[in-house]
């Protein structure tokens, strides 16, 4: 918190701006304007200084149609702000809700990523005429101790610690440093006025729950200054966090090797089981790399998944482990391969490990070619035809045949639903079942 008078507060923007270097060579700013109060201190300071920091400055409004009246309250506010003021404004009217249903967004989830969709397209439209452009949005501390508490209950590693960046790529923060409350001080001494969103004072999203709640008790009742111990900590954890990538980075061609897979000609990535040399920090952020590089990203992918691919290595050859959009990474002699998980992929490690049995299930006459394909393995399979003996067997949709009928050995499996290929074999070490939707799995034997 700093004190609030207009002069500490510009100069603590200011302070953020050049020491972080966020405009040099800039000449234009897209500015994303909601006209809360986050939004219009930011625009009133940069409008203020533009002339000093040699920028041009651009308005941009994204109204999401979900509040009915009060988001056409907001756009009108947002316009009526910059005419006053002489800024250029671009409004942009988007179906928010729509894309969420379309794509399988939160609703949340899908304003943000439109948001930044348009500012980019802002941003790209005023680079053509050859003149640098960065983004600046309105996060204040206060978001960032809710981002890192939001990271932290997720499950997040060091980086998730570090919240919020002041910086990153063409995007600038310069109220980082800077409360809300602060914000809103500011703002009345200024005599400027700013719109209220009625949804951040309700608990539909996961955010205001940690502001309206969580972070107020933990105010009142544990450290009246948890949102300054939080803040600190954050900056502590980027700190880190710069070091271990920088040395981590500088590690990483000794360790880590790419290839091209022979039969799908796809690349892998391979990490040399030496890493287990390695102190642990510096290996889980090598495997954040190692992942990044292969899946193309690393949004919801949390402390919990490295772990997954650091308890992997210390594992047998044979091995594996299932990871979000569709890496599989697998314990070979040399260390661990890390690929995209395609079908010929996943029959191509099970067939190096595992002895299976083809079950041929074109035809609806199988019993014969199910029994001669399996004579050699010890096992018999039967087809139920009778709908009598099927409605005994499934009882609420499960399988749950009475206790004695049922053979210790005998398992029940609902044919219809297996399509293509179906293979039965003995279990071997190694094996493991995905126990849920993240990919955590569960050794069978």
């Amino acid at each position: 918190m700093i004190d609030v008078n207009a002069f500490e507060f510009e100069r603590t923007v200011l302070n953020r701006i050049e020491n972080d270097n966020m405009l040099n060579g800039v000449d234009n700013i897209v500015i994303g304007f909601s006209g809360g109060s986050d939004s219009v201190a930011l625009l009133h300071v940069l409008n203020k200084y533009k002339h000093k920091l040699k920028v041009n400055l651009c308005a941009v409004h994204i109204n999401h149609n979900i509040r009915g009246e009060e988001a056409q309250r907001d756009e009108a506010f947002a316009k009526d702000f910059c005419k006053k003021k002489g800024i250029d404004i671009k409004v942009f009217s988007l179906d928010v809700s729509g894309y969420a249903k379309e794509n399988k967004f939160s609703t949340e989830e899908a304003g943000r990523i439109l948001r930044y969709e348009h500012f980019e397209k802002m941003a790209k439209s005023l680079e053509k005429k050859g003149e640098k452009t960065v983004i600046a949005v309105a996060h204040n501390s206060d978001d960032n101790v809710e981002t890192v508490l939001f990271n932290v209950f997720r499950g997040c590693g060091i980086k998730g610690l570090g919240g919020i960046l002041p910086s990153r790529d063409n995007i600038i923060r310069p109220l980082i440093d800077i409360s809300k409350c602060d914000i809103e001080k500011y703002l009345e001494e200024e005599g400027e006025k700013f719109v209220v969103d009625s949804t951040n004072l309700q608990n539909d999203y996961t955010r205001n729950v940690l502001r309206n709640e969580i972070l107020p008790l933990v105010t009142n009742s544990i450290n009246n200054n948890a949102y300054g111990a939080i803040n600190r900590l954050s900056i502590m954890a980027r700190d880190t966090a710069d070091f271990i990538e920088e040395y981590a980075g500088n590690l990483y061609e000794q360790y880590v090797s790419k290839s091209v897979e022979k039969i799908e000609k796809k690349e892998k990535i391979e990490i040399s089981k030496d890493i287990c040399k390695l102190h642990k920090v510096i290996r889980l952020e090598i495997y954040r790399k190692c992942f990044k590089e292969t899946a193309g990203c690393l949004k919801d992918v949390t402390g919990e998944h490295m772990e997954m691919l650091d308890n992997l290595i210390f594992k047998q050859v044979g091995s594996r482990c299932d990871l979000p959009y569709e890496v599989s990474a697998f314990r070979e002699y040399a260390g661990i391969v890390l690929c995209k998980n395609t079908r010929k992929n996943d029959e191509k490690y099970s067939d190096k490990y595992n002895d299976k049995y083809k079950i041929d299930n074109n035809s609806r006459n199988k019993e014969e070619k199910l029994n001669k394909s399996l004579i050699e393995a010890d096992f018999s399979f039967e087809v139920i035809e009778n709908e009598d003996k099927i409605r005994k067997i499934i009882k609420n949709g499960v399988f749950a045949v009475e206790k004695k009928s049922e053979k210790k050995y005998t398992k029940y499996l609902d044919y219809d639903k297996i399509k293509g290929e179906f293979f039965l074999r003995k279990r071997k070490t190694g094996d493991f079942i995905v126990i849920n939707e993240k990919g955590n799995t569960k050794k069978i034997k």
